[in-house]
């Protein structure tokens, strides 16, 4: 099975949350042609890496939480597929009950 990349993974997940890129885009606090620009970057390592473009943490976090899909999913294609409203799960987990890494925790806003 060929890898996916990022930016094909961000697509997946947003039309698996039957989004379009303007309502993906308006939850996650981006516009839409940076979201766009997102879905085409590739995993990194490649020879055009340089031209990829990858959200920074606090905006991977949004997107995160707006398609609930972990950030090592979206990021390298392990771990957990989604994170089921914050707390992860083992069912997207290659060779069953891997133990997964924690979710990232949003800072508290005092």
């Amino acid at each position: 099975m060929q890898d996916l990349g990022f930016g094909r993974r961000l697509a997946l997940a947003r039309e698996a949350a039957g989004m379009t890129q303007e309502i993906a885009a308006a939850k996650i606090g981006i516009r839409r042609e940076t979201l766009s620009v997102y879905e085409q970057a590739e995993r990194g390592g490649d020879e055009d890496a340089e031209n990829d473009h990858y959200p920074p943490a606090n905006v991977l976090r949004r997107i995160c939480e707006t398609y609930d899909r972990s950030a090592d999913w979206l990021l390298w294609g392990e771990g957990p597929r989604a994170t089921l409203n914050g707390k992860r799960h083992l069912s997207a987990v290659p060779g069953g009950r891997q133990e997964p890494r924690p979710a990232i925790q949003p800072p508290l806003l005092r």
